[in-house]
């Protein structure tokens, strides 16, 4: 679709307010369907928006939040906000909503500029590119003020002509500025800490606050965006190009927005939950932020780290500076399909180093495991489950494999067939899979996910583990009639009695205690140094 006419048309309807500066901004995170948060990204841009005098404004779509997919009620608040630039942000499981907002957004408001951004955009610009409506598209990073210089040139009906970053459609043709380098994190303040509503999400995501000290992750994982992320930057600056994509913020600036997070919601935080992909890729880095942040506060820590990087040094610190726990990707349990499918080259002996290690200094071990790999037989799901449960995590988290668009695991199933047709995008991955398996595997998958705590039970070792084994064979071999018609609800009540039996004569069992959260499970009949706070 050409833009050039509509670019014509703000110019004749702005007139002598053409050169105005400031900007109403709107802008739209797509997060229903999946569980609730909010974007370190858009909240980055708005505190820098906002500094360069622009109006910001939000829309959560969220069904916790009140505002569902619903195109209607997304409709009428741009009609109410009138916005002069929406900005979609947005992954690959929301990219089929985001097109259908683009092009109810032009619409509803002719003149507005619609600015797409997010991991989908980056990787797929020419895709998002062709939606109608959509003005813009913003590869990789656009902080450090980059957004805000390219509205400054809207304002004034300037088009971003050779601003890195940034394509756009000038007479009909899409003009395709490089991406701009990943931006230096020591340029970059503070996020605004009021675009989005965090008490409410800190309500309804028990008190876990999450933050982020640094992007980027070393990791060549074949099933995580950021290789075809890192691909990306390679492809468009070339392969000679000095490309710093693991990154960490000054210590004192990640402290700073601490303390104003603290200041703003601290009734409400029971922990910080730090979203890097990987926190511990600097040791001095990590050493110096925990020795300061046990100067200063006394809420507990959360952060993600690879096994191969947690030894007794680490774990002793984390617990001395207040590190509540540690979460670790295992995600399957067997070794082919972790080291050759997923390209995880963690050996069982290191995760296991691992957990042991942060248990025995007070630090709780939070696993993530995955079911439903190409290439996975039932041999390798029975191996994740058995592998989980010898673990003793404190905590695990399910999720069922989606091969996200750019990874190579997606290349892989579209190459061999192995995705359902039909299937869309919607974000949630706890119940279904979307790669064609035999019909009995497919019932499994979408029954084990209302009882992982079965399987998970069931290969814990001691006297119970028959009847949980009857359990398992019960779920396996009821009729869909029977499972609809109360076989699923009698098989919750003798699973929650078998459970209360377990911990009543002092043993250990794995409990999904969340009506919300049914793939995350808590090991109960444990005693810890630091109480769970899930």
């Amino acid at each position: 679709m050409d833009r050039t006419p509509r670019t014509c048309y703000r110019t004749a309807r702005r007139g002598s307010d053409a050169r105005r500066r400031a900007l109403r901004v709107l802008f739209i995170w797509l997060n229903h369907d999946t569980p609730v948060g909010f974007s370190h990204g858009l909240a980055v841009l708005s505190q820098e928006l906002k500094s360069a005098g622009h109006t910001v404004q939000l829309l959560h779509v969220n069904e916790q939040l009140g505002l569902g997919f619903d195109l209607e009620r997304i409709g009428s608040e741009l009609r109410r906000r009138h916005p002069e630039v929406v900005g979609l942000g947005f992954g690959s499981n929301h990219a089929a909503a985001a097109a259908q907002i683009a092009r109810r957004a032009h619409e509803l408001v002719p003149d507005v500029w619609v600015i797409a951004g997010g991991t989908h955009a980056t990787l797929y610009p020419e895709e998002v590119m062709s939606w109608p409506g959509v003005d813009l598209v913003a590869l990789g990073e656009v902080d450090d003020f980059r957004l805000v210089q390219v509205l400054e040139g809207l304002a004034r009906d300037r088009l971003p002509r050779g601003r890195a970053g940034f394509w756009f459609r000038e007479r009909g043709v899409v003009v395709k500025n490089p991406i701009a380098l990943p931006v230096d994190l020591h340029r970059v303040r503070s996020m605004d800490l009021k675009l989005f509503d965090h008490r409410r999400i800190l309500e309804l995501k028990r008190g876990w606050a999450d933050v982020h000290a640094g992007r980027g992750c070393p990791q060549r994982c074949t099933y995580c965006f950021n290789e075809p992320l890192r691909r990306r930057y390679l492809e468009q600056l070339g392969r000679g190009s000095k490309l710093c994509y693991v990154r960490r913020r000054p210590i004192a600036v990640v402290l700073e927005e601490l303390a104003e997070y603290r200041r703003l919601y601290g009734p409400y935080i029971r922990a910080f939950s730090f979203t890097d992909d990987q926190f511990v890729t600097s040791r001095r880095w990590l050493y110096e932020f925990l020795e300061a942040y046990q100067a200063d506060f006394a809420i507990p820590l959360v952060f993600l780290s690879s096994a191969a990087a947690i030894d007794a040094e680490v774990a002793r610190r984390s617990a001395r500076a207040g590190v509540y726990m540690v979460r670790l990707g295992v995600e399957s349990g067997s070794a082919r399909v972790r080291e050759r499918i997923l390209k995880r080259r963690t050996p069982a002996r290191v995760i296991r180093r691992a957990v042991d290690t942060l248990q025995r200094a007070g630090v709780n071990a939070f696993t993530f495991q995955m079911l439903g790999i190409p290439g996975e037989t039932m041999r390798d799901v029975w191996a994740t489950f058995r592998f989980g449960a010898n673990l003793r995590a404190d905590a695990v988290k399910f999720s069922m494999f989606w091969p996200y668009p750019g990874t190579q695991l997606h290349e892989l199933c579209l190459r061999d067939g192995l995705m359902r047709p039909g299937l869309e995008f919607v974000g949630n991955n706890i119940q279904d899979s979307p790669l064609r398996w035999p019909r009995s595997r497919q019932l499994f998958f979408r029954r084990v996910a209302q009882f992982f705590d079965v399987a998970l039970n069931r290969h814990l070792g001691g006297r119970h583990s028959d009847r949980y084994a009857k359990l398992l064979e019960r779920l396996r071999r009821l009729d869909e009639s029977d499972w609809q018609n109360g076989g699923r609800l009698d098989l919750r009540e003798r699973t929650d009695s078998l459970n209360e039996q377990v911990l009543g004569c002092g043993g250990e069992a794995y409990l999904a205690p969340f009506a919300d959260r049914p793939d995350i499970l808590l090991l109960q009949g444990r005693h810890r140094s630091r109480p769970l706070l899930m």
